[in-house]
């Protein structure tokens, strides 16, 4: 991580944002909300970044993974899901992932919301689309996420037609089944057909969620966040 010490310190929310700017999380945040409305950049230890909208790399593509975490959302009392949230990893970084998926503060949840609605402190698990394995999600993204604190990170790589699935605790990528489906260690029952998402077959994704959510993991996974939302309780 860069030092603290290089972000400019001169009238630091003068100007407009450009990429390779050095900036902390306070200045980024006020420029990008004065001066850059509608454009999309994000900060990684101190850089700024100019970024693609995801709806303009593969438009096809969110409804696809909203009809895989939608449905496990609901069906898992204990977590959320958001949608292109602004996310505070600390002092430095400021970036807009395409899905978080977290757990809540009553089941034990490493992020907060704070007074705007923006997501603080390291989801469980996020979720970008990158239009390559060259892109930034596989790079300094990556190395953001897994820093932070955030436990799991699956990148949808559209050229490559690819899924990179990292578990940062056990310091491996996960892999699919014979089958060609994914299934998360962090979030039990979420399970995510590989060919089916890039076949564009909604309905083959919906089947193999529907799977997880019947399997003994699922419920299991469920009984543990009740239990933990007991034990929060006052």
């Amino acid at each position: 991580m860069p030092p603290e010490s290089t972000f400019r310190q001169a009238n630091p929310v003068a100007g407009w944002l450009e990429n390779g700017d050095r900036r902390s999380q306070a200045d980024f945040r006020h420029l990008r909300l004065s001066c850059h409305d509608g454009e999309d950049f994000e900060l990684i230890w101190g850089e700024v970044f100019r970024t693609t909208p995801c709806v303009a790399r593969d438009p096809d593509v969110l409804p696809l993974l909203a009809g895989v975490f939608r449905p496990y959302r609901d069906a898992t009392r204990g977590i959320a899901l958001e949608r292109h949230p602004t996310t505070i990893l600390g002092v430095d970084t400021e970036v807009r992932p395409v899905l978080l998926l977290l757990y809540s503060s009553a089941a034990g949840g490493s992020s907060r919301y704070d007074e705007e609605g923006n997501v603080t402190g390291p989801p469980e698990m996020v979720v970008e689309v990158a239009n390559s394995t060259r892109s930034l999600e596989m790079h300094a993204k990556l190395w953001a996420y897994r820093e932070s604190g955030v436990r799991e990170y699956l990148v949808l790589c559209v050229e490559e037609r690819e899924i990179h699935w990292s578990h940062f605790p056990s310091k491996r990528e996960l892999k699919p089944d014979k089958a060609g489906v994914w299934k998360s260690r962090v979030f039990p029952g979420l399970w995510v057909d590989g060919p089916a998402l890039f076949d564009e077959d909604a309905a083959k994704l919906v089947e193999t969620v529907r799977l997880g959510l019947a399997s003994p993991q699922h419920a299991a996974f469920v009984r543990r966040l009740e239990a933990r939302k007991r034990r929060a309780a006052p």
